[in-house]
């Protein structure tokens, strides 16, 4: 399947659309909750049959009636080397991002030191690594940070290392 469009200018982009409901062709009905609206999957071969390596759900949350069009996005893969699949992430139609089981990395893909949790890697990079913000913060203390930022982590040090945390207001 290859998907292209040219244009000069602003414009409709290739797409790849599905569309589910419930009925007939002629006659569709409402996609109910728990209705598989989408779905994708990869598979590999090795010397004697075909195995599951990635599938992707699109699932309705809630009876579609105009009013709501909730859905929840699985991410599965193999990891296993068994043809079991499982939710990797997930991105539920209430909002966040779930990652059910193992290690998330930023900007790395492994950490000796870490059975589970996050680890960001920020490269060479020695300004902030996370910052704390509120849309309803406005101090003055905009040398060290953004006037709506309240807390940073950062590295203390570019050469040396360490590990500074900084909390920022007027009052």
């Amino acid at each position: 399947l290859n998907l292209k469009s040219w244009r000069t200018s602003g414009g409709n982009e290739s797409a790849l659309l599905f569309q589910g409901s419930r009925g007939t062709s002629g006659s569709p009905a409402a996609v109910q909750s728990g209705d598989r609206i989408a779905y994708i999957q990869s598979t590999g071969r090795d010397d004697a049959a075909y195995s599951n390596g990635f599938e992707m759900y699109v699932n309705a949350t809630e009876t579609w009636d105009g009013t709501g069009n909730g859905v929840d996005v699985l991410f599965k893969a193999n990891t296993t080397g068994d043809d079991t699949i499982a939710t990797r992430l997930s991105i539920p139609g209430t909002g966040g991002v779930g990652i059910p089981v193992g290690n998330l990395y930023i900007g790395d893909t492994a950490n000796g030191s870490m059975t589970q949790g996050l680890t960001i890697n920020q490269g060479a990079n020695d300004n902030e690594i996370l910052a704390l913000k509120s849309s309803d913060v406005a101090h003055g203390v905009t040398v060290f940070a953004e006037t709506d930022t309240y807390g940073r982590h950062r590295k203390y040090d570019g050469a040396t290392g360490g590990y500074g945390v900084s909390g920022f207001t007027e009052g």
